[in-house]
């Protein structure tokens, strides 16, 4: 299976690692390379993608770093002043295909932003009854049949089916921005991520708004940004101060924490 003269098993492997990248294989049919399945793409890319992974030893790290530094997979989701016509395959596009990314991805980033990510390396899975409260990797969570962690069934997840999976499915719902705006584990995630941000920026509106930004989506505000949310935190900051106000509601800067942690600029690739 690992001659170099048979290279059918480096193809396969080098079109799930692309695939996964891209959402897309340069096989489309990433189970099926026989005649029922689609041509490739890029017959040339695939083949000199395999000779690499076999040339290289069969490092998978070797490919994925090829991959990642390409043009390809470093170009911008944005059409900008391209004159190419929007392309539903990769075959012809001139832009990066923006996809959501993974269950598992989206709660350890999440967790990682804000500042709880345990990180430790093994060790025994986190029961069922303590998933929701847990802040280990998405990894060690306990996997039971019929009763995934509340976030990976809902954003697309594996479930209990018994064929094979190649692809997994992605949906895009109002539930799940709807999970993002009232699930408590965003919130405490969100609510950690404001108290982080403030002891690193202290009470300047705009180092913490520079810092929120730096850490949720790794760049900085747009200036239009910035004002905007000036804006927004210095007005609910005097509406806080009238005596109807709920002390024991999120602070101003807390709502901003929480609305970052739902922004598709951070639950996707682009």
């Amino acid at each position: 299976m690992t001659d170099p003269q048979h290279p059918l098993t480096a193809r396969v492997w080098v079109n799930r690692l692309w695939q996964w990248h891209f959402g897309t294989g340069i096989v489309e049919t990433s189970d099926d390379f026989g005649v029922r399945g689609a041509k490739p793409s890029n017959q040339e890319l695939l083949d000199w993608l395999a000779s690499e992974l076999i040339e290289s030893g069969w490092s998978t790290k070797h490919i994925q770093r090829l991959i990642v530094t390409s043009r390809a997979y470093q170009m911008t989701s944005s059409r900008g002043g391209s004159s190419l016509p929007p392309s539903p395959t990769l075959e012809a596009s001139a832009t990066f295909p923006r996809r959501r990314v993974e269950a598992e991805v989206l709660r350890d980033t999440q967790l990682a932003i804000a500042g709880l990510l345990d990180r430790r390396i093994g060790g025994p899975s986190v029961p069922v009854e303590g998933r929701e409260a847990s802040n280990r990797r998405n990894l060690y969570l306990f996997q039971k049949r019929g009763n995934p962690p509340s976030m990976q069934g809902l954003f697309d997840g594996p479930s209990e089916a018994s064929e094979s999976c190649p692809q997994g499915h992605v949906s895009t719902t109002t539930l799940h921005a709807l999970f993002l705006l009232n699930n408590e584990f965003t919130l405490r995630t969100a609510f950690a991520l404001a108290q982080r941000v403030e002891s690193l920026a202290g009470s300047d509106r705009e180092r913490q708004i520079d810092i929120l930004f730096r850490e949720v989506l790794s760049r900085p505000p747009t200036e239009t940004e910035q004002l905007a949310l000036l804006k927004f935190l210095n007005e609910e900051t005097a509406k806080r101060s009238g005596s109807s106000a709920n002390p024991n509601g999120p602070t101003p800067f807390q709502m901003l924490c929480h609305v970052m942690m739902s922004l598709s600029e951070l639950s996707s690739l682009e």
